[in-house]
This record gives C-alpha cells, structure tokens and sequence, in this order.
C-alpha cells in the first residue's frame, strides 16, 4: 500500500525491540510508563517508552496528580477530560502537553473507538504518535511535532482533495483509497499528519476536526 512507510513506521510503538532502539538514540535510558487501554472485550497494558532528553525528566504522573491536588487545580485527567481513553491515558496527554515544547492534540472519537497505543520522545525537538481503533477494524493514526527525521516520515502520498481541519488546524486533505490523510506540511513546524482508513471520507473528517489540544498544565 502507499502509506505503508507510515503506517509501518507506527506499528513499532508496541514492540519492545523497537522501542528499546528508538530509546537507543537518546542518551538516557527510557521510562517504562504502562497505559491501559479499553480495548474489547478485556482492557490490555501498552508499554510505553519516553526517552527523556540528557538535561530533562518527564515528570511522573503521579507526581503531576499530586502536585495539582495540593494547589486545588484540575488533575491529569480532567485537564484531559474530552480525550478518548481511561484515566491513564488522559493523564499521558497531560504529562505529554506539559514536556513537549508543541501544541499536543489527542482524539475525541466517535462511541466505540478507543486508544489503542500512544507514545512520545522527547530529543530532536519531540515527537508524539497515537493510534485509535473500533471493532470494525477501522484505525485512525497520528503523528505530531518533529518526527520528519527520515523521508518515509515526511513524505506525503496520495492526491489532494482540498482542505481540511485537524483540531481547528488547517491543513491538506490527501485521498489513496482506502486511505485519507490530513498534513501540515512545511513550512509549518511542528509538523500534524493524521492518517485513516477503514471509514468513508465524511466520517474521516469529521473525526479529524473533532481533535482538541490538551491545556499544558
């Protein structure tokens, strides 16, 4: 398929090998950080791994809930509250927004969707990539910040189709049946591509401009 290189690129976030190489790139050793997801029937642990640079460490979530409980402030998951997912996940988003140095968006998915995966690397400027799925094996993937570090990341398939919106951002709409994407594309920086089958190209849209960015803390 066209959009394999993306979609293959994504596929690694569950895989322990593959991770443990990304982490590789950095100079510390990841952070092992367990989200479950609600997936059907039986909600299943995520690994997921967040590279911190040399000089920064991810704040844990923990500590995030607790420092907002002293203040009387929202916690992880309300500040996320319109995010697709339990409360982990909510709270990924959070501590995602709070260390990334970019707009963080997450999805607002029609029922029956849920957060299959997510992760995110701080070096380089930072990446964030999540993936959402329904039981009919519909799948919606997503990339945000500075993950054009090789072309197969950056290089956009398919023939445009207009505009479109990700989360109130406007960008291009690419269509290679079965596939639909939405890119801001340079020189937009960071970058947003959101990538998605399995659905016709109206209700792709629509779950497209339904993504909210989360509030940095």
């Amino acid at each position: 398929m066209k959009l394999a290189s993306f979609s293959s690129a994504r596929r690694g976030v569950v895989t322990l090998a593959t991770a443990v190489a990304l982490a590789g790139c950095g100079t510390a050793a990841p952070t092992a950080r367990i989200v479950f997801v609600t997936a059907t029937p039986n909600p299943t642990p995520i690994v997921i791994y967040v590279t911190p640079t040399p000089t920064a460490t991810a704040t844990p979530a923990a500590s995030a809930a607790a420092t907002a409980a002293a203040s009387g402030s929202a916690s992880p998951a309300s500040a996320a509250a319109a995010c697709t997912g339990t409360a982990a996940n909510k709270a990924f988003f959070v501590e995602a927004a709070a260390n990334l140095p970019f707009d963080v968006y997450c999805g607002v998915m029609p029922s029956g969707w849920w957060l299959e995966s997510a992760e995110y690397q701080l070096p380089g400027g930072g990446h964030l990539d999540a993936r959402y799925k329904n039981a009919a094996g519909a799948e919606i993937d997503t990339r945000e910040g500075h993950f054009c570090t090789a072309p197969t990341f950056c290089a956009v398939m398919g023939s445009p189709a207009g505009s479109a919106s990700f989360g109130g951002l406007s960008g291009t709409l690419f269509v290679v049946e079965p596939y639909y994407s939405i890119v801001l594309p340079p020189p937009t920086d960071p970058r947003y591509w959101i990538v998605g089958h399995g659905m016709g190209r109206a209700k792709f849209l629509q779950i497209a401009a339904a993504f909210v960015r989360v509030p940095r803390p």
